[in-house]
């Protein structure tokens, strides 16, 4: 191998490693929420299982002592989410979008009964985020061919969506004063 391209690989393989490192991950949401008992009392050591309708895919949690639970890294898509405990139905919430960066709240009451029975929510669960400021959007096709945009410029595609504001290292400019 030649000694001047043994040299240049190293920084440029660590290069492109720190270059990618911020972007893993970033299209991953999360469901967070709370589940109680009819009395609005929190229910602890419940499981709670986060299925993706498409790929099959299943996320686990187990609720605080005071209710809460929260599972992370999940890719966007469709989901179902199910929690069960000893002496409390099953109850099933389908129907849950997770969109890059978004995390949707869902909280659940489960009903006193048999664990082979089973309470199904229907609708879907309200799309708030309540944990964190951050915002996220997803840009499909159809918006982006339905978009004018000069000279095809992602950037400005970017920037239409709301709360993203333009700054001169986003362009690489330097600033005029």
């Amino acid at each position: 191998m030649n000694p001047i391209f043994r040299f240049l690989s190293v920084p440029v393989i660590a290069g492109l490693a720190m270059v990618s490192l911020p972007m893993f991950g970033q299209g991953n949401g999360s469901i967070s929420g709370r589940v109680t008992d009819p009395s609005d009392a929190p229910i602890s050591a419940a499981t709670v299982m986060v299925t993706n309708r498409a790929t099959g895919v299943v996320g686990n949690a187990a609720t605080t002592s005071d209710g809460f639970y929260v599972v992370r890294f999940l890719p966007p898509g469709a989901y179902t989410v199910e929690v069960s405990q000893k002496r409390f139905q099953r109850t099933i919430q389908a129907d849950v979008i997770v969109d890059a960066a978004s995390n949707p709240t869902v909280n659940l009451q489960l009903v006193v009964g048999s664990a082979s029975q089973a309470v199904t929510v229907s609708g879907t669960a309200a799309m708030i985020e309540a944990q964190t400021a951050d915002r996220g959007a997803v840009v499909d096709a159809v918006r982006m061919a339905n978009t004018p945009s000069q000279a095809r410029n992602i950037m400005g595609l970017a920037l239409s969506t709301a709360g993203t504001v333009a700054t001169t290292a986003l362009y690489g400019l330097i600033p005029t004063q």
